[in-house]
């Protein structure tokens, strides 16, 4: 929150105050070294550890905190196909499957070494297992392996939450269709808050 209010770019407070809730179970700490630019060091530094991405409305940029646990019951609203509302694409499937995630984190200051890493793959954790499950067989036998380091991690605990959370995103392919819908849908969807 106080990097992206020190940014020439207009930020959104309510939304902004509801997010950091969302994201204050993570602790880091860190430092700076060399003038940078807050949105920059944001995208470049927050944002593939932890969960949310950047949203823009009327009252300016704030971040988005994903919900991965949200049921059917809490959607805004429901898609029907029908005369409003007609699939325009086919069913594609986007990313790489991830079976196993690591993170390296606790850096000395002194050498650049990181003294720790935390891992998430089929032995603990649920995503990781059934990830592998899925593209057991496959030309690489279900492993698709990825890492990442950060020198704002300390902490085992948090370390363990991006490794987790990363998992939880990425394990399976996210599966994508597109809608055409009639202008009525289409307000209706916006005035129940489904897109910033």
């Amino acid at each position: 929150a106080h990097y992206l209010s020190q940014s020439a770019v207009r930020i959104d407070p309510g939304r902004l105050d509801s997010a950091i809730q969302g994201l204050n179970s993570y602790i880091l700490a860190g430092y700076f070294d060399e003038r940078v630019s807050p949105l920059e060091w944001v995208a470049d530094n927050l944002m593939p550890i932890l969960p949310f991405t950047l949203g823009r409305d009327v009252d300016g940029l704030f971040p988005l905190v994903y919900q991965h646990h949200i049921t059917s019951a809490e959607a805004a609203a429901h898609l029907v196909v029908g005369p409003d509302c007609l699939p325009s694409s086919p069913v594609t499937y986007d990313g790489d499957p991830l079976t196993e995630y690591s993170l390296e984190y606790r850096q000395r200051a002194d050498t650049g070494d990181y003294l720790a890493t935390a891992v998430a793959d089929e032995t603990n954790n649920g995503y990781a297992e059934a990830a592998r499950n899925a593209y057991r067989g496959d030309a690489h036998d279900g492993r698709y392996a990825d890492s990442m380091t950060t020198d704002l991690v300390s902490d085992g605990a948090t370390a363990d939450r991006i490794v987790a959370q990363i998992m939880e995103r990425r394990a399976l392919r996210v599966r994508t269709v597109q809608y055409e819908l009639d202008r009525a849908v289409w307000s209706a969807l916006v005035r129940a808050g489904s897109f910033v």
